[in-house]
């Protein structure tokens, strides 16, 4: 699935507004055996803010190790980025890895709502059958 990731979510800012409590469960369904990750998809949500130094060295480390996690089991991912209104140059980052990885999607707020906001919204977008959140330091 290629496509272009990088994308100025509109509406975002509103979900930013309510409370990630609303979020509903991703899944419940614990995987049995190996088999079942076959099926599964992955989500990695991080929210990010200011980090556009550290971004390119995380994501190629994230990504080489989903891709070792497909190797090993077919397990398919992917890698969503939020920007929380970073004031440096973390959104042009973010737009450029895009193009270096088909499993990355980044979500873009106007403004800095917060770590939690960011994450709720990370959430809303993901597409996985399971959801891992990382943090938002990178360094």
């Amino acid at each position: 699935m290629t496509r272009s990731s990088a994308i100025l979510v509109e509406g975002f800012d509103e979900f930013a507004h309510s409370t990630y409590n609303e979020c509903s469960v991703i899944s419940e369904r614990p995987f049995a055996d190996i088999d079942d990750m076959r099926q599964t998809t992955i989500s990695i949500v991080a929210p990010v803010y200011c980090e556009g130094a550290h971004l390119p060295e995380f994501v190629n480390a994230l990504a080489a190790e989903l891709a070792r996690l497909k190797d090993d089991c077919g397990a398919i991912y992917e890698i969503v980025l939020v920007d929380d209104g970073s004031t440096d140059e973390t959104w042009e980052v973010m737009r450029a890895l895009t193009g270096q990885h088909a499993c990355l999607r980044c979500l873009r707020l106007s403004r800095n709502f917060g770590k939690d906001a960011a994450l709720s919204a990370g959430l809303a977008a993901a597409q996985g059958d399971a959801v891992i959140t990382m943090a938002e330091k990178m360094r």
